[in-house]
Protein backbone atom coordinates (compact mmCIF):
# COMPACT_ATOMS: atom_id res chain seq x y z
CA UNK A 1 0.00 0.00 0.00
CA UNK A 2 1.55 3.19 -0.73
CA UNK A 3 2.29 5.98 1.69
CA UNK A 4 -0.48 8.47 0.43
CA UNK A 5 -3.24 6.72 1.03
CA UNK A 6 -2.23 5.43 4.14
CA UNK A 7 -1.46 9.26 5.32
CA UNK A 8 -5.36 10.09 3.95
CA UNK A 9 -6.54 6.85 5.81
CA UNK A 10 -4.78 8.25 8.70
CA UNK A 11 -6.34 11.52 8.52
CA UNK A 12 -9.95 9.96 7.97
CA UNK A 13 -9.15 7.88 11.61
CA UNK A 14 -7.86 11.59 12.87
CA UNK A 15 -11.61 13.09 12.37
CA UNK A 16 -13.57 9.88 12.95
CA UNK A 17 -11.45 9.69 16.54
CA UNK A 18 -12.29 13.56 17.25
CA UNK A 19 -15.87 12.75 16.59
CA UNK A 20 -16.01 10.46 18.85
CA UNK A 21 -14.30 12.46 21.32
CA UNK A 22 -16.34 15.54 21.18
CA UNK A 23 -19.47 13.35 21.64
CA UNK A 24 -19.13 10.68 23.54
CA UNK A 25 -16.16 12.39 25.71
CA UNK A 26 -16.77 15.74 26.23
CA UNK A 27 -20.24 15.34 25.20
CA UNK A 28 -21.26 12.97 27.41
CA UNK A 29 -18.39 12.08 29.65
CA UNK A 30 -16.83 15.22 30.91
CA UNK A 31 -19.90 16.86 30.85
CA UNK A 32 -21.83 14.10 33.10
CA UNK A 33 -18.75 14.27 35.46
CA UNK A 34 -19.13 17.78 36.05
CA UNK A 35 -22.25 17.62 36.48
CA UNK A 36 -21.97 15.09 38.73
CA UNK A 37 -19.61 17.48 41.71
CA UNK A 38 -22.58 19.98 40.71
CA UNK A 39 -25.78 18.06 41.69
CA UNK A 40 -24.57 15.47 43.94
CA UNK A 41 -24.68 11.87 43.84
CA UNK A 42 -28.53 11.36 43.97
CA UNK A 43 -29.34 14.26 41.78
CA UNK A 44 -26.69 12.62 39.37
CA UNK A 45 -28.22 9.47 39.79
CA UNK A 46 -32.32 10.65 38.84
CA UNK A 47 -30.81 12.42 35.24
CA UNK A 48 -28.37 9.14 34.54
CA UNK A 49 -32.06 7.12 34.77
CA UNK A 50 -33.77 9.50 32.64
CA UNK A 51 -31.18 9.57 29.53
CA UNK A 52 -31.14 5.68 29.65
CA UNK A 53 -34.86 5.59 29.46
CA UNK A 54 -34.72 8.14 26.77
CA UNK A 55 -31.58 6.94 25.06
CA UNK A 56 -33.37 3.44 25.42
CA UNK A 57 -36.23 4.44 22.95
CA UNK A 58 -35.15 7.30 20.80
CA UNK A 59 -31.96 6.69 19.18
CA UNK A 60 -33.37 3.91 16.63
CA UNK A 61 -34.61 5.74 13.86
CA UNK A 62 -31.49 7.18 12.27
CA UNK A 63 -29.49 4.24 13.31
CA UNK A 64 -31.66 1.98 10.99
CA UNK A 65 -31.34 4.98 8.34
CA UNK A 66 -27.76 5.32 8.58
CA UNK A 67 -26.57 2.21 8.18
CA UNK A 68 -29.23 1.46 5.26
CA UNK A 69 -27.29 4.14 3.80
CA UNK A 70 -23.98 3.19 4.44
CA UNK A 71 -25.25 -0.21 2.88
CA UNK A 72 -27.03 0.95 -0.36
CA UNK A 73 -25.89 4.86 -0.89
CA UNK A 74 -22.82 4.20 -3.11
CA UNK A 75 -25.43 2.54 -5.25
CA UNK A 76 -26.80 5.43 -6.44
CA UNK A 77 -25.49 7.94 -9.16
CA UNK A 78 -24.18 10.61 -7.29
CA UNK A 79 -26.87 13.08 -8.72
CA UNK A 80 -29.28 10.91 -7.24
CA UNK A 81 -27.64 10.87 -3.69
CA UNK A 82 -29.02 14.12 -2.37
CA UNK A 83 -32.43 13.09 -3.03
CA UNK A 84 -31.67 9.81 -1.14
CA UNK A 85 -30.20 11.18 2.13
CA UNK A 86 -33.50 14.25 2.25
CA UNK A 87 -35.73 10.84 1.85
CA UNK A 88 -34.10 9.03 4.66
CA UNK A 89 -34.41 12.07 6.79
CA UNK A 90 -38.12 12.73 5.80
CA UNK A 91 -38.81 8.86 6.93
CA UNK A 92 -36.80 10.05 10.20
CA UNK A 93 -39.19 12.90 10.74
CA UNK A 94 -42.16 10.86 10.51
CA UNK A 95 -40.59 8.12 12.91
CA UNK A 96 -39.27 10.86 15.60
CA UNK A 97 -43.07 12.25 15.79
CA UNK A 98 -44.75 8.60 16.32
CA UNK A 99 -42.13 8.14 19.12
CA UNK A 100 -41.87 11.75 21.00
CA UNK A 101 -45.80 11.39 20.94
CA UNK A 102 -46.06 7.64 22.74
CA UNK A 103 -43.09 8.94 24.62
CA UNK A 104 -44.83 12.13 25.97
CA UNK A 105 -47.84 9.65 26.83
CA UNK A 106 -46.51 7.47 28.15
CA UNK A 107 -44.99 10.15 30.88
CA UNK A 108 -48.05 11.76 31.14
CA UNK A 109 -49.17 8.07 32.19
CA UNK A 110 -46.45 7.95 34.70
CA UNK A 111 -47.02 11.03 36.09
CA UNK A 112 -50.59 10.36 36.80
CA UNK A 113 -50.27 7.04 38.57
CA UNK A 114 -47.76 8.46 40.67
CA UNK A 115 -45.35 5.59 40.43
CA UNK A 116 -42.56 7.42 38.94
CA UNK A 117 -40.46 10.19 41.26
CA UNK A 118 -41.75 13.47 39.14
CA UNK A 119 -37.57 14.97 38.86
CA UNK A 120 -37.36 11.78 36.56
CA UNK A 121 -40.85 12.49 34.79
CA UNK A 122 -39.31 16.13 34.71
CA UNK A 123 -35.78 15.10 32.91
CA UNK A 124 -37.55 13.04 30.85
CA UNK A 125 -39.41 15.57 29.23
CA UNK A 126 -36.72 17.77 27.96
CA UNK A 127 -34.67 14.58 26.74
CA UNK A 128 -37.08 13.36 24.66
CA UNK A 129 -37.51 16.39 22.89
CA UNK A 130 -33.47 15.94 22.37
CA UNK A 131 -34.25 12.81 20.69
CA UNK A 132 -35.67 14.57 17.52
CA UNK A 133 -32.61 16.91 16.59
CA UNK A 134 -29.78 14.02 17.91
CA UNK A 135 -31.37 11.82 15.56
CA UNK A 136 -31.57 14.34 12.36
CA UNK A 137 -27.90 16.02 13.11
CA UNK A 138 -26.67 12.52 12.85
CA UNK A 139 -28.73 11.10 9.76
CA UNK A 140 -27.82 14.52 7.49
CA UNK A 141 -23.95 14.29 7.87
CA UNK A 142 -24.84 10.34 7.07
CA UNK A 143 -23.98 11.58 3.44
CA UNK A 144 -20.37 13.17 4.12
CA UNK A 145 -19.28 10.15 6.17
CA UNK A 146 -20.20 7.79 3.31
CA UNK A 147 -17.96 10.14 0.96
CA UNK A 148 -15.34 9.93 3.98
CA UNK A 149 -15.83 13.50 4.63
CA UNK A 150 -15.35 12.84 8.32
CA UNK A 151 -14.38 16.68 9.45
CA UNK A 152 -17.72 17.76 8.79
CA UNK A 153 -18.72 15.34 11.22
CA UNK A 154 -16.31 16.20 14.08
CA UNK A 155 -17.35 20.14 13.34
CA UNK A 156 -21.34 19.38 14.00
CA UNK A 157 -20.24 17.21 16.90
CA UNK A 158 -18.21 20.24 18.37
CA UNK A 159 -21.20 22.59 17.91
CA UNK A 160 -23.27 20.50 19.68
CA UNK A 161 -20.94 19.41 22.77
CA UNK A 162 -20.02 22.95 23.01
CA UNK A 163 -23.70 24.16 23.48
CA UNK A 164 -24.53 20.96 25.35
CA UNK A 165 -21.44 21.37 27.81
CA UNK A 166 -22.62 25.12 28.99
CA UNK A 167 -25.70 25.41 28.41
CA UNK A 168 -26.13 21.83 30.82
CA UNK A 169 -23.67 23.07 33.47
CA UNK A 170 -25.68 26.41 33.74
CA UNK A 171 -28.96 24.64 33.56
CA UNK A 172 -27.44 22.27 36.66
CA UNK A 173 -26.28 25.02 38.49
CA UNK A 174 -29.72 26.61 38.66
CA UNK A 175 -31.75 23.73 38.75
CA UNK A 176 -30.06 20.61 39.38
CA UNK A 177 -30.80 17.63 37.23
CA UNK A 178 -34.02 19.07 35.26
CA UNK A 179 -31.76 22.14 34.25
CA UNK A 180 -28.82 19.68 33.27
CA UNK A 181 -31.85 17.95 31.20
CA UNK A 182 -32.67 21.46 29.41
CA UNK A 183 -29.06 22.41 28.59
CA UNK A 184 -28.25 19.05 27.12
CA UNK A 185 -31.27 19.31 24.75
CA UNK A 186 -30.43 22.85 24.01
CA UNK A 187 -27.45 21.86 23.12
CA UNK A 188 -28.72 19.41 20.67
CA UNK A 189 -31.57 21.38 18.86
CA UNK A 190 -28.80 24.50 18.29
CA UNK A 191 -26.57 21.96 16.14
CA UNK A 192 -29.56 20.88 14.57
CA UNK A 193 -30.80 24.50 13.44
CA UNK A 194 -27.63 25.53 12.44
CA UNK A 195 -27.22 22.50 9.92
CA UNK A 196 -30.57 22.12 8.92
CA UNK A 197 -30.06 26.22 7.74
CA UNK A 198 -26.91 25.37 6.55
CA UNK A 199 -28.21 22.12 3.98
CA UNK A 200 -31.47 23.77 3.28
CA UNK A 201 -30.86 23.00 -0.56
CA UNK A 202 -29.82 19.78 0.11
CA UNK A 203 -33.36 19.49 2.11
CA UNK A 204 -35.24 20.60 -0.85
CA UNK A 205 -34.62 17.73 -3.09
CA UNK A 206 -37.44 15.50 -4.33
CA UNK A 207 -37.95 11.94 -2.82
CA UNK A 208 -36.57 9.19 -4.31
CA UNK A 209 -38.92 6.75 -4.55
CA UNK A 210 -37.02 3.47 -5.18
CA UNK A 211 -34.62 4.66 -2.29
CA UNK A 212 -37.71 4.70 -0.48
CA UNK A 213 -38.02 1.51 -1.00
CA UNK A 214 -34.80 -0.16 -0.37
CA UNK A 215 -34.14 1.97 3.02
CA UNK A 216 -37.62 0.70 4.49
CA UNK A 217 -36.79 -2.70 3.45
CA UNK A 218 -33.60 -2.74 5.80
CA UNK A 219 -35.17 0.06 8.32
CA UNK A 220 -37.49 -2.19 10.47
CA UNK A 221 -34.56 -4.83 11.02
CA UNK A 222 -31.83 -2.30 11.51
CA UNK A 223 -33.93 -0.33 14.18
CA UNK A 224 -34.92 -3.07 15.55
CA UNK A 225 -31.17 -4.58 16.36
CA UNK A 226 -30.18 -1.28 17.78
CA UNK A 227 -32.82 -1.44 19.97
CA UNK A 228 -32.04 -4.40 20.89
CA UNK A 229 -28.55 -3.63 21.09
CA UNK A 230 -28.80 -0.31 23.04
CA UNK A 231 -31.18 -1.58 25.47
CA UNK A 232 -28.62 -4.14 26.68
CA UNK A 233 -26.90 -0.78 27.67
CA UNK A 234 -28.84 1.10 29.33
CA UNK A 235 -31.59 -1.28 30.94
CA UNK A 236 -29.22 -2.57 33.53
CA UNK A 237 -29.40 1.50 35.14
CA UNK A 238 -33.14 1.35 34.81
CA UNK A 239 -33.47 -2.51 36.81
CA UNK A 240 -30.82 -1.16 39.24
CA UNK A 241 -33.14 2.41 39.84
CA UNK A 242 -36.01 -0.06 40.48
CA UNK A 243 -34.56 -2.47 42.60
CA UNK A 244 -31.66 -0.27 44.49
CA UNK A 245 -31.52 3.62 44.02
CA UNK A 246 -29.96 6.22 42.69
CA UNK A 247 -27.03 6.43 44.70
CA UNK A 248 -26.24 3.01 43.27
CA UNK A 249 -27.18 3.92 39.90
CA UNK A 250 -24.80 7.01 40.25
CA UNK A 251 -22.07 4.19 41.25
CA UNK A 252 -22.64 2.32 38.42
CA UNK A 253 -22.67 4.45 35.79
CA UNK A 254 -19.35 5.80 37.63
CA UNK A 255 -17.86 2.70 36.79
CA UNK A 256 -19.53 2.54 33.31
CA UNK A 257 -18.26 5.31 32.12
CA UNK A 258 -14.60 4.91 32.76
CA UNK A 259 -14.73 1.74 30.55
CA UNK A 260 -16.94 3.64 27.94
CA UNK A 261 -14.15 6.26 27.84
CA UNK A 262 -11.74 3.83 26.64
CA UNK A 263 -14.92 2.21 24.54
CA UNK A 264 -14.63 5.52 22.67
CA UNK A 265 -12.02 4.36 20.31
CA UNK A 266 -13.36 1.77 19.68
CA UNK A 267 -16.46 3.00 18.70
CA UNK A 268 -14.31 5.15 16.20
CA UNK A 269 -12.68 2.26 14.74
CA UNK A 270 -15.90 0.91 14.21
CA UNK A 271 -17.60 3.79 12.57
CA UNK A 272 -14.42 4.09 10.23
CA UNK A 273 -14.13 0.51 9.21
CA UNK A 274 -18.45 0.90 8.82
CA UNK A 275 -18.22 3.84 6.34
CA UNK A 276 -14.70 2.49 4.88
CA UNK A 277 -16.59 -0.73 3.99
CA UNK A 278 -19.47 1.75 2.63
CA UNK A 279 -17.43 2.41 -0.69
CA UNK A 280 -17.65 -1.53 -1.79
CA UNK A 281 -20.88 -3.36 -3.16
CA UNK A 282 -19.32 -6.83 -2.22
CA UNK A 283 -16.30 -8.29 -0.31
CA UNK A 284 -14.61 -10.15 -2.83
CA UNK A 285 -13.88 -6.09 -4.05
CA UNK A 286 -11.63 -6.09 -1.14
CA UNK A 287 -7.93 -7.04 -1.44
CA UNK A 288 -5.83 -9.45 0.37
CA UNK A 289 -3.95 -6.30 1.57
CA UNK A 290 -7.32 -4.67 2.80
CA UNK A 291 -7.96 -7.77 4.65
CA UNK A 292 -4.49 -7.87 6.41
CA UNK A 293 -4.76 -4.54 7.67
CA UNK A 294 -8.19 -4.93 9.24
CA UNK A 295 -6.89 -8.03 11.03
CA UNK A 296 -3.91 -6.26 12.44
CA UNK A 297 -5.88 -2.99 13.06
CA UNK A 298 -8.47 -5.00 14.91
CA UNK A 299 -6.33 -7.06 16.93
CA UNK A 300 -4.34 -3.97 18.09
CA UNK A 301 -7.51 -1.92 18.98
CA UNK A 302 -8.76 -5.13 21.23
CA UNK A 303 -4.80 -5.69 22.78
CA UNK A 304 -4.53 -2.15 23.17
CA UNK A 305 -8.01 -0.65 24.99
CA UNK A 306 -7.96 -3.86 27.00
CA UNK A 307 -4.80 -3.41 28.36
CA UNK A 308 -5.45 0.53 28.71
CA UNK A 309 -8.51 0.04 30.97
CA UNK A 310 -7.15 -2.48 33.47
CA UNK A 311 -4.19 -0.07 34.42
CA UNK A 312 -5.49 3.08 33.86
CA UNK A 313 -9.34 2.92 34.70
CA UNK A 314 -8.92 2.75 38.60
CA UNK A 315 -6.50 5.99 38.71
CA UNK A 316 -8.72 8.01 36.21
CA UNK A 317 -11.99 7.34 38.31
CA UNK A 318 -10.42 8.51 41.21
CA UNK A 319 -10.01 11.19 39.78
CA UNK A 320 -12.68 12.45 37.94
CA UNK A 321 -15.54 11.99 40.45
CA UNK A 322 -16.37 12.58 43.64
CA UNK A 323 -14.41 10.75 46.27
CA UNK A 324 -17.69 9.05 47.72
CA UNK A 325 -19.07 7.86 44.61
CA UNK A 326 -15.60 6.73 43.41
CA UNK A 327 -14.67 5.20 46.61
CA UNK A 328 -18.16 3.09 46.00
CA UNK A 329 -17.54 2.53 42.05
CA UNK A 330 -14.18 1.06 41.93
CA UNK A 331 -15.57 -2.25 43.15
CA UNK A 332 -17.67 -1.99 40.67
CA UNK A 333 -15.03 -0.71 37.99
CA UNK A 334 -12.72 -4.01 38.92
CA UNK A 335 -15.86 -6.39 37.22
CA UNK A 336 -17.41 -4.07 34.64
CA UNK A 337 -14.06 -3.83 32.95
CA UNK A 338 -13.55 -7.84 32.18
CA UNK A 339 -15.76 -7.32 29.67
CA UNK A 340 -14.31 -4.42 27.69
CA UNK A 341 -12.68 -7.25 25.52
CA UNK A 342 -15.46 -9.40 24.31
CA UNK A 343 -17.43 -5.84 23.77
CA UNK A 344 -14.14 -4.71 21.90
CA UNK A 345 -14.39 -7.68 20.01
CA UNK A 346 -18.06 -6.93 18.33
CA UNK A 347 -17.23 -3.65 17.56
CA UNK A 348 -14.42 -4.48 15.51
CA UNK A 349 -16.69 -7.18 13.74
CA UNK A 350 -20.22 -5.12 13.51
CA UNK A 351 -18.59 -3.11 10.50
CA UNK A 352 -18.53 -6.16 8.27
CA UNK A 353 -21.87 -7.29 9.75
CA UNK A 354 -23.61 -4.38 9.13
CA UNK A 355 -22.30 -4.22 5.31
CA UNK A 356 -22.13 -7.69 4.35
CA UNK A 357 -24.51 -10.01 6.32
CA UNK A 358 -27.88 -10.57 5.23
CA UNK A 359 -30.04 -7.88 7.46
CA UNK A 360 -32.10 -10.39 9.15
CA UNK A 361 -29.09 -11.21 10.94
CA UNK A 362 -28.48 -8.11 12.75
CA UNK A 363 -32.03 -8.37 15.04
CA UNK A 364 -30.75 -11.70 15.74
CA UNK A 365 -27.81 -10.99 17.21
CA UNK A 366 -29.26 -7.93 19.45
CA UNK A 367 -31.74 -10.27 20.44
CA UNK A 368 -29.38 -12.53 21.41
CA UNK A 369 -27.23 -9.74 22.75
CA UNK A 370 -30.55 -8.02 24.96
CA UNK A 371 -31.79 -11.43 26.11
CA UNK A 372 -27.73 -11.75 27.67
CA UNK A 373 -27.79 -8.86 29.21
CA UNK A 374 -31.18 -8.34 30.72
CA UNK A 375 -31.37 -12.03 32.30
CA UNK A 376 -28.44 -11.38 34.15
CA UNK A 377 -29.72 -8.54 35.18
CA UNK A 378 -32.87 -8.90 36.07
CA UNK A 379 -31.88 -12.43 38.10
CA UNK A 380 -28.55 -10.50 39.33
CA UNK A 381 -29.56 -7.20 40.32
CA UNK A 382 -32.37 -8.02 43.00
CA UNK A 383 -30.08 -10.32 44.63
CA UNK A 384 -26.75 -8.69 44.45
CA UNK A 385 -27.87 -5.18 43.60
CA UNK A 386 -25.02 -2.85 42.02
CA UNK A 387 -23.10 -6.19 41.59
CA UNK A 388 -25.18 -8.03 40.02
CA UNK A 389 -25.84 -5.27 37.37
CA UNK A 390 -22.11 -5.25 36.54
CA UNK A 391 -21.74 -9.34 35.88
CA UNK A 392 -25.19 -8.82 33.64
CA UNK A 393 -23.03 -6.07 31.97
CA UNK A 394 -20.27 -8.89 31.78
CA UNK A 395 -22.32 -11.52 30.64
CA UNK A 396 -24.02 -9.50 28.29
CA UNK A 397 -20.83 -8.40 26.26
CA UNK A 398 -19.48 -11.78 26.24
CA UNK A 399 -22.96 -12.67 24.55
CA UNK A 400 -22.49 -10.01 22.45
CA UNK A 401 -19.49 -11.09 20.86
CA UNK A 402 -20.24 -14.30 20.45
CA UNK A 403 -23.41 -13.92 18.78
CA UNK A 404 -21.20 -11.21 16.60
CA UNK A 405 -19.06 -14.07 15.04
CA UNK A 406 -21.74 -16.79 15.45
CA UNK A 407 -24.99 -15.97 14.30
CA UNK A 408 -23.57 -13.94 10.65
CA UNK A 409 -21.42 -17.04 10.01
CA UNK A 410 -24.26 -19.95 10.48
CA UNK A 411 -26.61 -17.40 8.65
CA UNK A 412 -23.82 -16.61 5.63
CA UNK A 413 -23.59 -20.54 5.02
CA UNK A 414 -27.14 -21.47 4.43
CA UNK A 415 -27.42 -18.25 2.56
CA UNK A 416 -24.90 -19.59 0.18
CA UNK A 417 -26.47 -19.41 -3.66
CA UNK A 418 -29.92 -18.13 -2.15
CA UNK A 419 -29.38 -14.85 -4.41
CA UNK A 420 -27.00 -11.35 -3.67
CA UNK A 421 -27.56 -11.22 0.20
CA UNK A 422 -26.72 -14.73 0.82
CA UNK A 423 -23.29 -14.16 -1.91
CA UNK A 424 -22.31 -11.32 0.32
CA UNK A 425 -22.57 -12.81 3.42
CA UNK A 426 -21.40 -16.10 2.15
CA UNK A 427 -18.00 -14.21 1.31
CA UNK A 428 -18.43 -12.61 4.62
CA UNK A 429 -17.65 -15.88 6.11
CA UNK A 430 -14.41 -17.13 4.04
CA UNK A 431 -12.08 -18.29 6.17
CA UNK A 432 -9.61 -15.61 5.13
CA UNK A 433 -11.73 -12.98 6.07
CA UNK A 434 -13.07 -13.72 9.43
CA UNK A 435 -10.54 -12.02 11.25
CA UNK A 436 -11.13 -8.80 9.87
CA UNK A 437 -14.52 -8.39 10.48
Amino acid sequence: MDLGRLNRWGGYLFWVFLDQFLGAGVGRFFLNVAASHIVGTVAFGVFVTAQSVTALIGITPQMGLCLGLARHLVEYPPEEQASVCATAVRMCHRAMLIIMAIAYAGIGVAWASHRTPTVVLACLAPLVLALYAENHVTLIVTELNVRREFRYQAAWSALRTCGAFVAGLVGAMLAGPFGLACGYALGSWVAYAVLRWRRREWMRAPNHTEAARVLRSVWFHISLASMLGFAGDYLPRIVLSVWGSFEDVSHLYGAISIVALFLIAATGCGTFMTYMLAAFKTPSELTKTHRRLYALFAVSVVIGLSLMARFAGPFLLVRFYPHDLAEHALPLFSVVVIGITPVTIAVMVRPWVVKFSPTRAIPMVNGCVLTGQLLPALILTPLFGARGAAWGLVIGGTTHMLAMLVIPLVMGRRGRGCGEAGEAAGAADKPSLTPVS
